[in-house]
């Protein structure tokens, strides 16, 4: 096999790896983002509502006592 030959197997092997190694991280981050979707969780009324606490609001000690 001579060098030129060998040179452009080795060039073609690699741009396939590369465009393969593309292809998967595009596809692996798009799906990543899916999965992780903050906003749904964040917007999400029935979910807001079931996690917010009651606050009790405490008199001061300066409005605690008989007036």
């Amino acid at each position: 096999m001579s060098s030129n030959r060998y040179l452009r197997v080795c060039c073609h092997m690699a741009a396939l790896l590369f465009v393969a190694l593309t292809l998967s991280l595009v596809v692996s981050s798009q799906s990543r983002a899916d999965e992780s979707s903050c906003i749904t969780c964040h917007t999400d009324e029935g979910l807001l509502a079931e996690n917010l606490g009651t606050v009790d609001k405490k008199k001061s000690a300066l409005q605690a006592g008989s007036g």
